[in-house]
């Protein structure tokens, strides 16, 4: 039996980056998942799957094993500016750290304690923000670690934007 090369099919390009799939762009919303990641001074990063309806889509942009003083910064494009509400809406477990959370260089959220007795998310009034044409940053910090050997978890669901 002889099968015929695919010369057509190799030719294709190949997708190595979320990102060439499902573009950072924001809607009425960016989840978390979709951001891209500009920097990560300590701990790990990675989109995290869980089946148990806390969170949309059932995936999050996932942060661990980061220390106090860690911080990822994480990039997004919008099509528009505007000044808009915003809420974050972050998952919760029983051993996630304490956070501040940064938009476009603005504390937006301070000592922010994800710690809950069961794995579940919660939304966090973000206030107004400018949104900017193009690139905007959100930059999660670890304000206080968690009581986990993990250190510093936090798990970003995604932002809500809302006109005012």
């Amino acid at each position: 039996c002889h099968t015929a090369h695919d010369i057509e099919g190799v030719r294709r390009p190949v997708i190595s980056r979320r990102e060439q799939l499902l573009k950072p762009v924001l809607s009425s919303h960016i989840e978390g998942e979709d951001m891209t990641v500009k920097e990560c001074t300590s701990g790990h990063w990675y989109i995290q799957y869980i089946n148990n309806g806390s969170w949309y889509y059932n995936t999050c942009m996932f942060y661990h094993k980061a220390v106090k003083g860690s911080r990822l910064t994480l990039t997004f494009e919008s099509p528009y500016e505007a000044e808009v509400r915003a809420d974050a809406i972050f998952g919760m477990a029983r051993d996630y750290a304490t956070i501040n959370m940064y938009f476009n260089g603005d504390k937006v959220i301070s000592d922010c304690n994800l710690k809950c007795n069961q794995i579940t998310s919660m939304t966090f009034p973000m206030g107004i923000v400018q949104l900017r044409k193009g690139i905007n940053t959100v930059t999660i910090e670890i304000a206080e670690e968690g009581e986990s050997p993990e250190h510093g978890i936090v798990g970003l669901d995604r932002l809500a934007f809302y006109p005012q």
